[in-house]
Order: C-alpha cells, then structure tokens, then sequence
C-alpha cells in the first residue's frame, strides 16, 4: 500500500528547483539592470549561492519530511517542528557552548541556516560571508543523508513502500 504523502514529497523538490530559478533569474536580471559591471565573471561570481539555497530548501524539506513520517499527524508534526528550531536546539547549542565557534554548526537546523548566512548584515557595517563554506555543505549533506534514510527505514518499517 502506497502512502498519499509521497506525492507532496515530489512536489516540494519541483518546488525547491522552482524557486532556485526564480532566485537566479531575478538576481541576474537585477544585477544587470543596476550594476555597471556587465562581463561574465562578475555576473557568475557568486552563483554557489544560489546552489547552496537549493541544498538548504532540499535539506529543511527532507527534515520536515522526516518529522512527518515519524509523527503521523501534521498539527503534532508542525507544532514539534516550530518547538524544535525555535527552542530546543537555540537552548540545547547554548547550553553546549554557542558562544564557542563551531559546536553549533553540527546542529541540523542551525547547519541548514549557516549555509546561506542572511545578507543584510553587511548594511550594519559586520563582516558577511563572500563564499559558501564547505564544511557546511558537508554538514547539511549528512544531516540530509540522515533525515532521508531515516524517513525510507521509517516507510519500510511501517510497510508503506
């Protein structure tokens, strides 16, 4: 027996690659109306952004993925999912040391987050990261590894696959 969910779980990778266009596309089309550079090294400078948002959609969607197959019920899913990032593990990292640099990268959530730092931080005169770092990615890799693993022994066990 086939499980209806799996359907969803195609139509968020078409979503992610959806959106990984959209954001490549407007960013090319407004890096080309407002800058004065126009050659193709500036333009392609920082693309692996654009690939690293897709890795972190892909990952965040295979953790929510996982948290639903192993919940069952949405609301339950959804609600552990907004208790989870907002509070357990901001607590469980500052708990273990977040002030030290490097503990909370191996956190699922803040991995996923530190992948593509927020941008906005250069306008406030602090230090923004020019390039995604690959400790990172390898990071998120395994935490997606793990989450979809997690979510494929989870529909074998229950015998839906």
């Amino acid at each position: 027996r086939r499980s209806r969910g799996l359907g969803d779980v195609y139509k968020r990778h078409v979503y992610r690659f959806i959106s990984m266009i959209f954001i490549f596309i407007s960013g090319l089309v407004i890096g080309l109306l407002f800058s004065p550079v126009k050659d193709i090294q500036n333009i392609f400078e920082h693309a692996d952004f654009v690939l690293a948002h897709g890795l972190e959609m892909f990952a965040f969607f295979s953790f929510t993925l996982f948290l639903s197959i192993l919940i069952r019920r949405t609301g339950f899913a959804l609600v552990l999912l907004l208790i989870y990032t907002m509070m357990l593990e901001p607590i469980l990292a500052l708990y273990i040391g977040y002030k030290l640099e490097g503990p909370e990268m191996f956190f699922p959530i803040k991995s996923i987050n530190l992948l593509v730092p927020n941008p906005f931080t250069k306008y406030l005169l602090m230090e923004t990261q020019q390039h995604v770092k690959l400790l990172s990615v390898a990071v998120v890799v395994v935490w997606t590894a793990i989450f979809n693993y997690g979510s494929y022994l989870l529909l074998r066990k229950r015998d839906l696959l």
